[in-house]
């Protein structure tokens, strides 16, 4: 692990006031970005820590880091909180995992979801467990397969907790809404059939809804349970829904899916779905994009793209393989399966790049890097996480 040192790290700790975290899958707001925090393209790496073998994004909240990984040396899932200022580890919780070799090298799946003094995680084996955030203790857990019936099929699950006005929301083969606080059930749906995706909380028509992307189509439900309907997205039986669907203005969601299925602009706001457009030119097979300046930018396979609200494709890049990406304040960042970082604009007229750094020489880097208070926090599948500061006061200076 680098050492920080005594006056970057007194900077780090003055900083962290919980503003501009991002506590749970795609961030504070859910949608990929990161909100009222300016960052720099330019940076230089903090420090590094272990984690263990997985693709589990990592969560930011009140200065702490909460990341997901699997032990191999005791075949353990572990859930460990760091400090973001310097990566050291305050606390670890282990029970028993799954090395799942048909996962590309497995590990865990999901992210962590931080909901006030509770940290969610939610196994590929279909276990959601609570957590305080003050000692790692553990508040309470359920067994989905046991108690709901759920199946984790050949891959597992893979989608992340949905942390929101003390529900959490977890999709395994059915939606189920649980009480933050004790894990009581709220309500839980019929099955839906294997889901990888995560949940999404959106509000069509200014009526509050969530939406499960799962192999049929998109799952529309009220809060209360009540399904409201169907947006098929089904190409065959090799098909997988996985990416989480990207919220637009005006009520919709931007949908896609790799295998040459394709993509999908879907309007929710009226009786039944309707898609404003569908097309091959976006086929996202993971992570999932972002919505930014006005586009959609993310991953056609293994080619960067942006396309405007029409589904034109307005620019693209090869070379970064099927990496993820992450953005906000104007800009993208992206990391490339190989492990490069690269900063780039978030624009439709172009593709812009303003910074590279290569941050990985082993692995693959399949998950978005979070963008925490001006923090990048990228990770490899092998375990490693590594966070550079671009901040944008303070003055870090190039890598």
């Amino acid at each position: 692990m680098l050492q920080t040192s005594g006056a970057a790290l007194l900077s780090l700790l003055a900083s962290f006031s919980g503003s501009g975290d991002w506590p749970q899958w795609r961030g504070a707001e859910r949608d990929g970005l990161s909100h009222g925090v300016a960052w720099t393209a330019e940076g230089r790496e903090v420090w590094r820590a272990e984690i263990g073998l997985g693709y589990s994004a990592a969560s930011v909240a009140d200065g702490r880091v909460f990341t997901f990984g699997f032990d191999t040396a005791t075949s353990e899932d572990v859930l460990r909180a760091l400090a973001l200022a310097d990566g050291k580890e305050l606390w670890s919780a282990r029970w028993p995992g799954e090395l799942r070799a048909n996962q590309h090298e497995g590990g865990t799946l999901s992210t962590p979801g931080v909901a006030g003094e509770l940290v969610l995680t939610c196994s590929s084996s279909g276990v959601v467990r609570a957590h305080r955030v003050a000692d790692g203790s553990e508040a309470w857990r359920r067994d989905c397969v046991a108690e709901d019936g759920v199946d984790p099929g050949y891959y597992g699950f893979a989608g992340s907790p949905l942390v929101a006005d003390g529900v959490v929301y977890v999709a395994l083969e059915r939606a189920c809404a649980l009480e933050v606080a004790s894990g009581a059930l709220l309500w839980r749906s019929e099955r839906l059939g294997f889901l990888y995706s995560t949940p999404v909380r959106f509000a069509p028509g200014g009526a509050e809804r969530l939406a499960i992307f799962g192999q049929e189509g998109v799952e529309l439900f009220a809060l209360d349970g009540t399904h409201h309907g169907r947006f098929p997205f089904k190409q065959d039986e090799r098909h997988v829904n996985a990416a989480t669907p990207i919220e637009l203005p005006g009520g919709e969601l931007f949908v896609s899916s790799g295998y040459e299925r394709g993509c999908a602009r879907v309007d929710f706001a009226g009786a039944a779905p309707r898609a404003r457009f569908e097309s091959k030119a976006m086929r996202s097979k993971m992570a999932g994009g972002i919505f930014l300046a006005g586009g959609v930018f993310g991953f056609d396979e293994a080619v960067l793209k942006a396309l405007d609200l029409d589904g034109n494709e307005r620019w693209r890049v090869r070379g970064l393989g099927s990496g993820a990406l992450s953005g906000g304040d104007g800009k993208l960042a992206v990391l490339s399966s190989a492990g490069e970082l690269v900063i780039a604009r978030a624009e439709l007229g172009g593709f812009s790049e303003l910074a590279r750094a290569t941050l990985f020489e082993e692995g693959v880097c399949w998950t978005p890097p979070p963008i925490a208070q001006g923090l990048i926090l990228a990770r490899n599948n092998r375990g490693t996480l590594v966070c550079r500061d671009h901040r944008a006061s303070g003055g870090v200076g190039p890598t």
